[in-house]
């Protein structure tokens, strides 16, 4: 069968919109294009393949919000773990500064680079311990090997 230059304008044209096979076709070889589309589409086929394509669509839209959800949650609990360590290591490094100025008050000691290196707990225990009357070396000695 030969296509005419209008037979195949038409023919193309049905494919450019959607509803463009929906009006009365005027060649043959749109019309048998036409019945084609009608029978495929109302293949038993091809109305299962759509709706596991609308069930696969419905559940990576779930899964993509339950990811937006979790992501949301991850990020609200990392900003507050991330407020917590921040507040923990701000009372830490007030603690050293006041340990610091301390030690250096009671002691007359300048070399206080050992005290970075106390854990929280240290530091806590060097303000008990700094009331006692003891020598700079036993001070030192017993706050370095405090653990709890």
């Amino acid at each position: 069968m030969e296509l005419a230059r209008s037979d195949f304008y038409q023919l193309m044209r049905l494919f450019e919109q959607e509803d463009n096979h929906k009006e009365e076709q005027t060649s043959e070889v749109a019309k048998e294009a036409v019945e084609l589309y009608d029978r495929f589409i109302s293949l038993e086929e091809y109305i299962y393949y759509k709706a596991i394509q609308r069930d696969r669509l419905w559940a990576e839209s779930k899964i993509g919000e339950g990811t937006r959800k979790g992501f949301e949650q991850g990020l609200e609990k990392g900003l507050e773990q991330g407020i917590e360590k921040g507040i923990e290591q701000g009372k830490r490094e007030e603690n050293l500064k006041r340990a610091c100025q301390l030690v250096k008050k009671k002691y007359k000691v300048d070399n206080l680079e050992w005290l970075k290196t106390c854990t929280s707990q240290q530091l806590d225990y060097l303000f008990d311990m700094i009331i006692d009357d003891i020598n700079y070396d036993e001070f030192k000695k017993m706050i370095c090997h405090y653990n709890q």
